[in-house]
Protein backbone atom coordinates (compact mmCIF):
# COMPACT_ATOMS: atom_id res chain seq x y z
CA UNK A 1 0.00 0.00 0.00
CA UNK A 2 1.24 3.48 -0.84
CA UNK A 3 2.85 5.37 2.78
CA UNK A 4 1.95 9.04 2.86
CA UNK A 5 1.68 11.67 5.37
CA UNK A 6 -1.94 11.23 5.06
CA UNK A 7 -1.80 7.49 6.10
CA UNK A 8 0.36 7.97 8.75
CA UNK A 9 -1.21 10.22 10.86
CA UNK A 10 -4.75 9.32 9.91
CA UNK A 11 -4.75 5.64 9.73
CA UNK A 12 -1.32 4.47 11.48
CA UNK A 13 -1.27 6.67 14.16
CA UNK A 14 -5.20 6.10 15.16
CA UNK A 15 -4.29 2.02 14.74
CA UNK A 16 -1.27 2.27 17.06
CA UNK A 17 -3.14 4.24 20.08
CA UNK A 18 -5.81 1.87 19.90
CA UNK A 19 -3.84 -1.46 19.47
CA UNK A 20 -1.50 -0.19 22.18
CA UNK A 21 -4.36 0.12 24.81
CA UNK A 22 -5.84 -3.38 24.07
CA UNK A 23 -2.49 -4.94 24.47
CA UNK A 24 -1.35 -3.34 27.80
CA UNK A 25 -5.00 -4.18 29.36
CA UNK A 26 -5.18 -7.37 27.21
CA UNK A 27 -1.73 -8.38 29.66
CA UNK A 28 -2.69 -6.80 32.93
CA UNK A 29 -0.53 -3.32 32.70
CA UNK A 30 -3.75 -1.15 33.20
CA UNK A 31 -1.50 0.92 35.73
CA UNK A 32 0.65 1.91 32.91
CA UNK A 33 -2.57 3.88 30.80
CA UNK A 34 -2.66 5.63 33.57
CA UNK A 35 -2.32 10.00 33.60
CA UNK A 36 0.92 10.57 34.76
CA UNK A 37 4.61 12.00 33.40
CA UNK A 38 6.34 8.74 33.07
CA UNK A 39 2.99 6.52 31.63
CA UNK A 40 2.57 10.19 29.41
CA UNK A 41 6.42 9.40 28.29
CA UNK A 42 6.74 5.91 27.40
CA UNK A 43 3.08 5.81 26.04
CA UNK A 44 3.97 8.74 23.20
CA UNK A 45 7.85 6.63 22.93
CA UNK A 46 6.10 3.75 21.88
CA UNK A 47 3.62 5.34 19.53
CA UNK A 48 6.20 7.28 18.05
CA UNK A 49 8.27 3.81 17.14
CA UNK A 50 5.20 2.18 15.85
CA UNK A 51 4.40 4.82 13.98
CA UNK A 52 7.65 5.18 12.36
CA UNK A 53 7.91 0.87 11.89
CA UNK A 54 4.68 1.36 9.96
CA UNK A 55 6.16 4.06 7.56
CA UNK A 56 9.05 1.36 6.77
CA UNK A 57 7.55 -1.59 7.20
CA UNK A 58 4.35 -0.36 4.74
CA UNK A 59 5.84 0.20 1.46
CA UNK A 60 8.13 -3.22 1.73
CA UNK A 61 6.23 -5.68 0.23
CA UNK A 62 2.43 -5.33 -0.89
CA UNK A 63 1.73 -9.22 0.21
CA UNK A 64 -0.10 -8.44 3.35
CA UNK A 65 0.71 -11.55 5.32
CA UNK A 66 4.40 -10.62 5.32
CA UNK A 67 3.83 -6.74 6.23
CA UNK A 68 1.27 -7.96 9.34
CA UNK A 69 4.14 -10.48 10.21
CA UNK A 70 6.68 -7.55 10.24
CA UNK A 71 4.74 -4.92 11.84
CA UNK A 72 4.07 -7.69 14.67
CA UNK A 73 7.81 -8.78 15.12
CA UNK A 74 8.14 -5.09 15.06
CA UNK A 75 5.61 -4.12 17.73
CA UNK A 76 6.74 -7.06 20.18
CA UNK A 77 10.58 -5.26 20.16
CA UNK A 78 8.45 -1.74 21.15
CA UNK A 79 6.51 -2.88 23.97
CA UNK A 80 9.49 -5.01 25.30
CA UNK A 81 12.41 -2.21 25.26
CA UNK A 82 10.10 0.84 25.70
CA UNK A 83 8.00 -0.90 28.78
CA UNK A 84 10.62 -3.25 29.98
CA UNK A 85 7.87 -6.44 29.58
CA UNK A 86 8.88 -10.06 29.79
CA UNK A 87 9.19 -10.26 25.84
CA UNK A 88 6.72 -13.13 26.20
CA UNK A 89 3.85 -10.73 27.70
CA UNK A 90 4.64 -8.39 24.58
CA UNK A 91 4.43 -10.83 22.41
CA UNK A 92 1.16 -11.77 24.15
CA UNK A 93 -0.41 -8.67 23.92
CA UNK A 94 0.80 -7.62 20.26
CA UNK A 95 -0.57 -11.19 19.33
CA UNK A 96 -3.95 -10.29 20.69
CA UNK A 97 -4.19 -6.95 19.54
CA UNK A 98 -3.31 -8.05 16.20
CA UNK A 99 -6.27 -10.66 16.34
CA UNK A 100 -8.55 -8.06 17.23
CA UNK A 101 -7.68 -5.80 14.10
CA UNK A 102 -8.04 -8.80 11.76
CA UNK A 103 -11.21 -9.97 12.55
CA UNK A 104 -12.36 -6.84 12.41
CA UNK A 105 -11.07 -5.21 9.38
CA UNK A 106 -11.32 -8.67 7.29
CA UNK A 107 -14.97 -8.92 7.51
CA UNK A 108 -15.44 -6.22 5.15
CA UNK A 109 -12.00 -4.43 3.85
CA UNK A 110 -11.02 -7.52 1.44
CA UNK A 111 -14.93 -7.12 -0.06
CA UNK A 112 -14.74 -3.43 -0.57
CA UNK A 113 -10.97 -4.05 -2.42
CA UNK A 114 -12.28 -6.71 -4.25
CA UNK A 115 -15.35 -5.50 -5.71
CA UNK A 116 -15.35 -1.71 -4.92
CA UNK A 117 -12.22 -1.18 -6.48
CA UNK A 118 -11.18 -4.46 -8.41
CA UNK A 119 -8.00 -4.76 -6.58
CA UNK A 120 -5.68 -3.25 -4.74
CA UNK A 121 -3.79 -1.20 -6.99
CA UNK A 122 -6.97 1.13 -7.59
CA UNK A 123 -7.71 1.08 -3.28
CA UNK A 124 -4.12 2.33 -2.90
CA UNK A 125 -4.79 5.63 -5.01
CA UNK A 126 -8.13 6.31 -3.67
CA UNK A 127 -6.03 5.63 0.48
CA UNK A 128 -8.49 9.28 1.27
CA UNK A 129 -11.09 6.77 2.01
CA UNK A 130 -9.55 3.82 3.63
CA UNK A 131 -9.92 6.58 7.16
CA UNK A 132 -13.46 6.47 6.36
CA UNK A 133 -12.83 2.60 5.94
CA UNK A 134 -11.40 1.91 8.80
CA UNK A 135 -13.83 3.86 11.11
CA UNK A 136 -16.11 0.60 12.16
CA UNK A 137 -12.96 -1.59 12.84
CA UNK A 138 -11.67 1.19 15.21
CA UNK A 139 -15.45 2.07 17.00
CA UNK A 140 -15.74 -1.52 17.53
CA UNK A 141 -11.75 -1.40 18.95
CA UNK A 142 -12.95 1.41 21.41
CA UNK A 143 -15.84 -0.89 22.76
CA UNK A 144 -13.42 -3.63 23.37
CA UNK A 145 -10.55 -0.97 25.36
CA UNK A 146 -13.94 0.23 27.35
CA UNK A 147 -14.98 -3.15 28.26
CA UNK A 148 -11.07 -3.99 29.28
CA UNK A 149 -10.82 -1.51 31.17
CA UNK A 150 -13.92 -1.78 33.09
CA UNK A 151 -13.98 -5.52 33.88
CA UNK A 152 -9.88 -6.38 34.14
CA UNK A 153 -10.82 -9.81 32.94
CA UNK A 154 -8.57 -10.64 30.90
CA UNK A 155 -5.11 -10.91 32.52
CA UNK A 156 -3.31 -13.13 30.79
CA UNK A 157 -0.51 -13.24 33.11
CA UNK A 158 -2.71 -15.37 35.30
CA UNK A 159 -2.77 -18.02 32.69
CA UNK A 160 -0.44 -20.99 32.61
CA UNK A 161 2.82 -20.72 31.08
CA UNK A 162 1.86 -23.81 29.15
CA UNK A 163 -0.97 -21.95 27.83
CA UNK A 164 1.18 -18.86 26.71
CA UNK A 165 3.29 -21.10 24.14
CA UNK A 166 -0.02 -22.73 22.54
CA UNK A 167 -1.50 -19.20 22.73
CA UNK A 168 1.25 -17.76 20.58
CA UNK A 169 2.21 -20.76 17.96
CA UNK A 170 -1.21 -20.84 17.30
CA UNK A 171 -2.38 -17.22 16.75
CA UNK A 172 1.16 -16.11 14.57
CA UNK A 173 -0.18 -19.13 12.47
CA UNK A 174 -3.57 -18.19 12.14
CA UNK A 175 -2.84 -14.06 11.75
CA UNK A 176 -0.52 -15.38 8.58
CA UNK A 177 -2.84 -17.77 7.17
CA UNK A 178 -5.74 -15.51 7.55
CA UNK A 179 -3.69 -12.16 5.88
CA UNK A 180 -2.23 -14.77 2.53
CA UNK A 181 -6.00 -15.90 1.74
CA UNK A 182 -7.10 -11.95 1.93
CA UNK A 183 -3.93 -11.08 -0.41
CA UNK A 184 -4.56 -14.24 -2.95
CA UNK A 185 -9.16 -13.41 -2.85
CA UNK A 186 -8.14 -9.32 -3.64
CA UNK A 187 -4.98 -9.66 -5.74
CA UNK A 188 -6.85 -12.62 -8.36
CA UNK A 189 -10.35 -11.78 -7.67
CA UNK A 190 -10.45 -9.36 -11.01
CA UNK A 191 -9.38 -12.74 -12.59
CA UNK A 192 -12.23 -15.22 -11.39
CA UNK A 193 -14.82 -15.48 -13.31
CA UNK A 194 -18.55 -14.38 -10.93
CA UNK A 195 -19.52 -18.19 -9.57
CA UNK A 196 -15.46 -18.65 -8.46
CA UNK A 197 -15.57 -14.93 -6.61
CA UNK A 198 -18.48 -15.73 -4.93
CA UNK A 199 -17.35 -19.14 -3.48
CA UNK A 200 -14.07 -17.84 -2.52
CA UNK A 201 -15.89 -14.59 -1.07
CA UNK A 202 -17.69 -17.17 1.37
CA UNK A 203 -15.13 -19.64 1.88
CA UNK A 204 -12.99 -16.71 2.77
CA UNK A 205 -15.77 -15.01 5.36
CA UNK A 206 -16.29 -18.43 7.10
CA UNK A 207 -12.76 -19.03 7.03
CA UNK A 208 -12.25 -15.67 8.52
CA UNK A 209 -15.24 -16.23 11.03
CA UNK A 210 -14.79 -19.58 12.24
CA UNK A 211 -10.93 -18.92 13.13
CA UNK A 212 -11.39 -16.30 14.74
CA UNK A 213 -13.98 -17.39 16.87
CA UNK A 214 -12.07 -20.45 17.50
CA UNK A 215 -9.19 -18.09 18.98
CA UNK A 216 -11.86 -16.33 21.19
CA UNK A 217 -12.91 -19.12 22.19
CA UNK A 218 -9.49 -20.70 23.27
CA UNK A 219 -9.19 -16.95 25.09
CA UNK A 220 -12.77 -17.34 26.58
CA UNK A 221 -12.28 -20.83 27.82
CA UNK A 222 -9.05 -19.66 29.27
CA UNK A 223 -10.12 -16.77 31.42
CA UNK A 224 -13.40 -18.55 32.44
CA UNK A 225 -11.57 -21.58 34.44
CA UNK A 226 -9.89 -18.53 36.29
CA UNK A 227 -12.68 -16.77 37.07
CA UNK A 228 -14.31 -20.21 38.22
CA UNK A 229 -11.11 -20.71 40.40
CA UNK A 230 -11.23 -17.34 42.00
CA UNK A 231 -14.97 -17.74 42.47
CA UNK A 232 -14.39 -21.22 44.25
CA UNK A 233 -11.92 -19.88 46.88
CA UNK A 234 -13.75 -16.85 47.65
CA UNK A 235 -16.82 -18.63 48.46
CA UNK A 236 -14.88 -21.27 50.51
CA UNK A 237 -13.06 -18.61 52.77
CA UNK A 238 -16.57 -16.85 52.93
CA UNK A 239 -17.87 -20.12 54.31
CA UNK A 240 -14.65 -20.86 56.86
CA UNK A 241 -14.68 -17.11 58.22
CA UNK A 242 -18.81 -17.39 59.06
CA UNK A 243 -17.77 -20.70 60.58
CA UNK A 244 -14.97 -19.02 62.63
CA UNK A 245 -16.41 -15.99 63.55
CA UNK A 246 -19.76 -18.10 64.99
CA UNK A 247 -17.54 -19.87 67.06
CA UNK A 248 -15.91 -17.01 68.64
CA UNK A 249 -19.21 -15.71 69.33
CA UNK A 250 -20.53 -18.61 71.23
CA UNK A 251 -17.33 -18.82 73.21
CA UNK A 252 -17.41 -15.21 74.11
CA UNK A 253 -21.38 -15.71 75.21
CA UNK A 254 -20.32 -18.82 77.35
CA UNK A 255 -17.81 -16.62 78.89
CA UNK A 256 -14.94 -18.46 77.09
CA UNK A 257 -12.77 -15.83 76.52
CA UNK A 258 -9.33 -18.26 76.82
CA UNK A 259 -10.45 -20.70 74.07
CA UNK A 260 -11.74 -17.70 71.87
CA UNK A 261 -8.34 -16.28 72.55
CA UNK A 262 -6.49 -19.42 71.74
CA UNK A 263 -8.56 -20.07 68.68
CA UNK A 264 -7.64 -16.33 67.58
CA UNK A 265 -4.15 -17.20 68.25
CA UNK A 266 -4.22 -20.24 66.13
CA UNK A 267 -5.94 -18.62 63.12
CA UNK A 268 -3.01 -15.72 63.56
CA UNK A 269 -0.71 -18.80 63.41
CA UNK A 270 -2.34 -20.04 60.48
CA UNK A 271 -2.18 -16.97 58.28
CA UNK A 272 1.12 -16.38 58.89
CA UNK A 273 2.17 -20.05 57.68
CA UNK A 274 0.36 -19.59 54.68
CA UNK A 275 2.23 -15.95 54.11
Amino acid sequence: MVMNLYILFFVSLPDAVLNSFILLLFIGEKDKLKINSKNILRFTAAIALMVTASWFIRPISGNVAINMTLHNIAYVIIFFAVYRLNIVYSALGVVFSSLVHSALENLYIPYIIAYAYNGMEAFSQDYRMYVVYSLPKQIVQILIIRFLWNNEILLITKINKHMHKIFLAFSFVLIFIEWFFVYIFYTYSNRMILHHQIFFSLCLLCMVTLFNLLTFKLIYISIKGIVTKGYIRYTELEENTKFMLEELNQMLKANKVDKALKLINELKGNDSQSL
